[in-house]
């Protein structure tokens, strides 16, 4: 590395590519043995918390500038993974946001171009201009370290987008064999059968726990921190990202597995 770049301004990564491709595994790589004030989360979880504090300093003059502020307060490196807009109050406040926090250095990944996200979302006219400032904004350049691994250094004055272009899923390479998803209709047996060795000798019961903002979900069996569904009760009903993080997260505050 020339040693004039090491003098200048630090730069972010948006990473982006098929599923499986090792996007995450290279944020983490990085995001770990970095010594800079960080935080590295899930955008959908990032975005929950934006609009829980949002409600927070409801009655405030510009209620997104005290969250920029609290945002630059508890990080300057901000690793975002599975950076995916498909909702407009998100797009909106995305925008917004940006303007103030622009001390930022952003590093996310997606499985989409920057120019593709929230593509035909409604008012995405007003959503355009955050796009340009994720191309514009001061991000880092991808560098080699440890054995071709990857590490941010520091780059050029633009936002460097960066596409991983490979066509295999690495998942299936190692998951696969451990049986992750089950499909057919014979599977139901092998299912309880995991369950019940999971909450061991714990009895399941119906529950019912609050998500986020009030908004509670019925589980039909849980026990032990292990939750039971049908495929349709969490796949097909008009249930959301904060749904299924606030499931999580109450799962594992009652110590799942």
């Amino acid at each position: 590395m020339p040693q004039s770049s090491l003098y200048s301004p630090v730069k972010g990564l948006y990473l982006y590519g098929g599923v499986g491709t090792g996007k995450t595994m290279l944020m983490d790589l990085f995001f770990e043995p970095s010594n800079w004030r960080k935080k590295r989360i899930h955008f959908h979880d990032f975005m929950l918390n934006v609009h829980s504090w949002l409600r927070k300093h409801k009655g405030v003059v510009d209620p997104l500038e005290v969250v920029a502020s609290e945002i630059s307060d508890e990080s300057i490196l901000l690793c975002l993974d599975e950076f995916m807009v498909t909702d407009v109050a998100d797009a909106l406040t995305l925008n917004r946001l940006c303007r103030h926090y622009s001390a930022m250095i952003l590093v996310a990944t997606s499985n989409r171009a920057p120019d593709n996200l929230y593509e035909g979302g409604l008012q995405r006219d007003l959503f355009l201009p955050f796009i340009e400032t994720l191309k514009v904004r001061r991000v880092a350049k991808l560098f080699n370290f440890c054995l071709n691994l990857a590490v941010f250094g520091f780059g050029m004055e633009r936002c460097v987008v960066h596409e991983i272009g490979s066509l295999v899923d690495y998942r299936k390479l190692t998951s696969a064999e451990q049986g992750f998803y089950f499909i057919g209709k014979d599977i139901s047996g092998l299912l309880k059968d995991q369950f019940q060795q999971l909450i061991g000798e714990n009895k399941p019961y119906p529950q019912e726990v609050e998500v986020v903002m009030g908004r509670t979900l019925k589980v039909p069996l849980g026990a032990n921190g292990c939750a039971y569904f049908p495929f349709e009760e969490l796949c097909d009903r008009p249930l959301g990202a904060a749904d299924y993080f606030g499931l999580f997260s109450k799962q594992a505050e009652r110590g799942s597995p």
